[in-house]
């Protein structure tokens, strides 16, 4: 079970998981996924509970308890007729979902996805990959924007970093994990090139699980970041698509995004190095206790060195081009 966390290369793995499919079949191994999906981001909807927000619920109509009812027994009813009638040799079931780490925020929704599996599984191995908590909201902040949100970078990135946030505080995370499966069946691992095996998280991910079969690698770059302009540009297209939704468009905006999303992939903003210190240093107590627990040889969860960034955006610069749009949509 890869649990995530959230932009830590899960979208390579999941392409390279489903492109492989029928070679991991043969070699006993069943990659699970989604009706119409490459991941299990509908199992993850299925657990969330019967009172907490999912965005995949709401984008589909899923708003009473009925919808939810009806929608888990069609989860269930997919996973039954994946898993019930996998071939003989099967031995080990792959389950993938980013979402898993950033949905599933109780125990109680993380019970109900071990219920999910554990009637065919008599055993569990959960894998799960931390980035440094200053990087991953960085990285996310393209993510939201590609979604339709038209935050401010850094509001966005302080909010996102707060020390009690499930999502960055790892310590809290786990420990929800830790509580229901053994910690001798989890594996722990950190993001960073320098950490994974031959640099990157596919091969590391089929090391640390075992699997010796034959795969065929594929294009490891999804969700690319945008530059600085590009999320400049994305967000001032994401506030005039929400002022005018009733009227806009729909399809010209989408290509607008698209040509925004396939023209400026790059790096994207980045803090400077005192901002990112400050922000990261609340996380030291709970690296800590995640380091002590997982990684008593080393020094530090994350390294402490932040390079100063020459590709941050000017709040001159931020408000020009606010101001050229407006001039342009007068």
């Amino acid at each position: 079970m890869h649990i995530g966390t959230e932009k830590t290369g899960t979208t390579a793995l999941q392409r390279t998981l489903f492109k492989n499919k029928n070679a991991m079949l043969d070699n006993g191994w069943l990659y699970y996924h989604d009706a119409n999906l490459f991941n299990a981001r509908e199992v993850a909807a299925a657990c969330v509970g019967d009172n907490n927000a999912d965005a995949y619920l709401r984008r589909n109509g899923i708003r009473t308890l009925k919808d939810r009812l009806f929608f888990r027994q069609r989860v269930i009813s997919h996973l039954e007729k994946q898993l019930f009638h996998a071939p003989s040799h099967i031995h080990t079931i792959v389950v993938s979902s980013e979402h898993f780490h950033s949905r599933l925020v109780n125990q109680e929704s993380i019970a109900q996805l071990k219920t999910f599996f554990g009637q065919y599984a008599n055993s569990f191995f959960v894998v799960v990959y931390l980035r440094r908590q200053v990087d991953l909201a960085t990285s996310m902040y393209s993510t939201r924007l590609k979604s339709g949100a038209h935050e401010q970078f850094h509001p966005y990135v302080e909010k996102l970093l707060a020390e009690k946030n499930h999502y960055c505080n790892y310590d809290i995370f786990l420990k929800k994990w830790e509580t229901l499966f053994d910690r001798d069946c989890m594996r722990v691992r950190i993001f960073d090139r320098v950490e994974l095996i031959k640099s990157n998280i596919v091969n590391d991910f089929f090391s640390v699980c075992g699997y010796t079969g034959t795969w065929k690698p594929t294009k490891i770059n999804f969700n690319e970041s945008l530059t600085p302009l590009g999320q400049l540009l994305l967000r001032q297209a994401n506030i005039k698509h929400l002022a005018l939704r009733e009227h806009a468009d729909a399809e010209s905006w989408k290509h607008m995004r698209k040509m925004i999303v396939a023209h400026f992939s790059g790096k994207g903003r980045q803090l400077p190095a005192a901002k990112a210190n400050a922000l990261q240093s609340r996380f030291i107590q709970s690296n800590e206790a995640v380091r002590a627990r997982w990684f008593p040889d080393r020094k530090e969860l994350f390294s402490s060195h932040f390079l100063d960034n020459e590709s941050e955006i000017t709040p001159e610069q931020d408000q020009v081009v606010d101001i050229v749009y407006k001039y342009l949509n007068n």
